[in-house]
This record gives C-alpha cells, sequence and structure tokens, in this order.
C-alpha cells in the first residue's frame, strides 16, 4: 500500500512558485518486516550472514569449480616446466656457442701473437744480415783500401820489396 502526497496543489496557492513537487510515502507493513525478521534469524542460526551480498554458490559448482583450478593449475605447472626446460636448453646452446666463439679468439690471439713475433724475429734476422752486409762490404772496401795503400806503398819503394812480401 502507497499513499502519494502531491504538492502540487499546495503550490497553487502561491504565484511565485511554479514548480510542482511530488513525494511518494510508503506505508510500513508489518507482515513483510516479521518475514523479513524471521528469515534473517534462520540465515544466523545457519551460519550465514545475512548482510553478504556475495553470490551463493552450490557445493557441486564449488568442487567444480575447485577442480578446474586444480587442473589449470597442473596445466600451468606443465608449461612452466616445459618453459624452464627450454630456457635451459637454449641456455646451454648459448654457453656452448660462447667457450666456442671463446676458443676461436683465443686461438685467433694465440695465432696473431706467434705471426707478431715471427715478423718481429723476421726483423731482427732482416737487420742483422743488413748489418752483416754493411759489415762485409766495410771490411771489404778496408780490404781494398789497404791493398791499394800497400800496393801504392809497394810502387814507392820499388819492385824488390813488393816480391820479398810475397
Amino acid at each position: 500500500m502507497q499513499l502519494v502526497v502531491s504538492a502540487a496543489g499546495a503550490a497553487s496557492h502561491h504565484h511565485h512558485s511554479s514548480s510542482s513537487l511530488q513525494c511518494s510515502v510508503r506505508c510500513f507493513n508489518l507482515k513483510e518486516h516479521e518475514m523479513e525478521r524471521r528469515r534473517r534469524r534462520e540465515l544466523e542460526k545457519a551460519g550465514i550472514d545475512p548482510d553478504d551480498d556475495t553470490p551463493w554458490i552450490a557445493p557441486e559448482e564449488e568442487q567444480r569449480i575447485a577442480e578446474e583450478d586444480e587442473r589449470r593449475k597442473a596445466e600451468q605447472e606443465v608449461l612452466v616446466a616445459a618453459m624452464l626446460e627450454k630456457r635451459a636448453a637454449e641456455d646451454a646452446e648459448k654457453k656452448l656457442k660462447f667457450k666456442q666463439f671463446r676458443a676461436k679468439q683465443v686461438a685467433m690471439s694465440k695465432d696473431a701473437e706467434k705471426k707478431l713475433k715471427f715478423k718481429q724475429f723476421r726483423a731482427k734476422q732482416v737487420a742483422m744480415s743488413k748489418q752483416r752486409k754493411d759489415s762485409n762490404a766495410a771490411s771489404k772496401d778496408h780490404k781494398v783500401n789497404s791493398r791499394e795503400v800497400q800496393e801504392v806503398e809497394a810502387e814507392e819503394t820499388g819492385p824488390d820489396s813488393s816480391s820479398s812480401k810475397q
């Protein structure tokens, strides 16, 4: 049962108010109130909070949801395990490739060191050879010069002294 009071009739007596105001008043229903109290009491006896607005789920539905969650978790664990295994294999492959790469670098470095040492050795040999050639040439020049000096001296002293030296 509802009672509607209209303020439009009251406002019509005043000329300065042109808006109509409508209010709805609800009557108290004792029967509904008693039924609601009884329902709340029964819920409280059953251990259910009547003010809890969460939807009620049947035990079978809860079990199905729990089983589905377990299945999802198991699938997720399998996926994670597979992913970790794949990642471990990829990491092992990367480590192997890096070791091979590093071994090549070290080998190239040693090879470069050998080549450098050989170049240095070869440069020393060339320098020593040049020095020997230069010293041989200088000694040859010196011998030639000393022979020329001896010949000149022999010519100056005469033919007798050159024959006695030989």
